[in-house]
């Protein structure tokens, strides 16, 4: 997850830059420079879209080991009362990381789609600003 931190907080200085080369004016400049920091922001997002599916991978067999655990205490509950308890709070904790994997895995995806739509935006100013160009 906090490679998906390292790599979105990039994405801003990408933008400037990009930005930059649009009102530069020199269309050789934009030709020459701004697909390629379009394309380092499309990277980004694919590889934050590919971390945030495989944290949630990884939370999802972490989860179903607990679970097992679980079941296996559950059926020896008779044996273990007092150890019981303790095992019913991991499984509430379990739940908790569920959740907060879920939430991540929802954030993820509402940065890829703002990274996603901005790339739009960066290429609809793009175009913008090649159709404004006299021929």
């Amino acid at each position: 997850m906090d490679q998906i931190r390292l790599y979105t907080v990039q994405v801003p200085d990408y933008m400037k830059t990009a930005v930059k080369i649009l009102f530069q004016g020199d269309d050789e400049v934009v030709k020459a420079h701004l697909p390629d920091q379009l394309e380092n922001i499309r990277v980004i997002a694919d590889e934050c879209l590919k971390l945030s599916d495989q944290t949630e991978k990884h939370f999802t067999d972490v989860l179903k080991i607990i679970q097992e655990l679980l079941e296996a205490c559950v059926n020896a509950e008779h044996f273990c009362g007092e150890e019981m308890e303790a095992i019913k709070k991991k499984l509430e904790e379990s739940k908790l990381r569920e959740q907060s994997a879920l939430e991540t895995k929802k954030r993820t995806e509402k940065a890829v789609s703002a990274l996603e739509k901005e790339l739009e935006q960066a290429r609809e100013s793009y175009k913008k600003a090649l159709d404004s160009l006299p021929s």
